[in-house]
């Protein structure tokens, strides 16, 4: 609650001390619900995974990305766990979730055995680059889908992106792997419409063509999150210490 609170004062210093509590209360409802869809997305079926997460739009998304890789991106806001509705929707293609290998052992099997049951594997990002180039020799197309709001490690640092206002770190990988392959990138943005269900919104970032300065792309993408979690706060995860490393004066 410490961390949670801290945080959004961070965030949000023009909001009254009443109303960061009315958002932090609206937050722990929606952890609530959080890990209900945890439990559920364990046992769900194909259909009933479809149902809770409805990409909009998606039979012409899927046609625009036909024959191509593509990345999707989002935040640690609303539902990511729910991306294992990209396997169902294309079995042809090899679905990714990247993830940061956690030190508990058991976390990640039981992580493995929920995400991968629906079709998606599971990589730790020091493997996507083997990955990409082996599907691409063999002519297999991929979707790699990362929460890329994750904190580096101090010495994995590279860049700081101004976010809420606040210098802040993030992994750059994804931008790396993207300009190496010319692998188009998409922010998926998510809305919470009732209890357990949502709607993903694909929208174009990069096209694997343009040219870009090094970290534009990165700082798109904390640009779009940033935006999306102020529409509704109370969905992105607050209790992870997120600014817990402070840039250099």
């Amino acid at each position: 609650m410490r961390i949670t609170r801290s945080n959004l004062a961070f965030a949000f210093p023009e909001k009254s001390v009443q109303e960061r509590k009315k958002i932090e209360r609206k937050y722990y409802r929606w952890m609530t619900e959080l890990i209900i869809d945890e439990v559920d997305v364990s046992s769900m079926t194909r259909r009933q995974v479809k149902k809770r997460m409805v990409v909009n739009g998606e039979a012409e998304f899927m046609a625009e990305v036909s024959g191509k890789d593509f990345i999707g991106l989002m935040g640690h806001y609303a539902q990511w766990d729910f991306f294992s509705s990209f396997a169902i929707t294309a079995p042809d293609r090899e679905v990714i979730g990247v993830f940061k290998p956690p030190t508990d052992k058991a976390f990640l099997m039981l992580a493995r055995k929920i995400r991968e049951r629906l079709g998606m594997k599971l990589y730790p990002m020091a493997a996507i680059l083997r990955r990409i180039i082996e599907n691409r020799n063999e002519g297999r197309t991929m979707t790699i889908g990362l929460v890329a709001d994750q904190i580096p490690r101090k010495r994995d640092i590279d860049h700081w992106y101004n976010f809420f206002g606040i210098e802040t770190p993030f992994f750059s990988g994804t931008e790396k792997i993207a300009r190496r392959f010319g692998v188009p990138i998409y922010f998926l943005h998510t809305e919470h419409t009732k209890p357990g269900h949502y709607i993903c919104t694909p929208e174009l970032v990069w096209d694997g063509h343009e040219e870009v300065e090094e970290w534009e792309l990165t700082e798109r993408y904390v640009r779009l999150l940033e935006a999306e979690i102020r529409k509704a706060p109370h969905l992105w995860l607050w209790s992870h210490r997120r600014w817990k490393h402070k840039k250099a004066t």
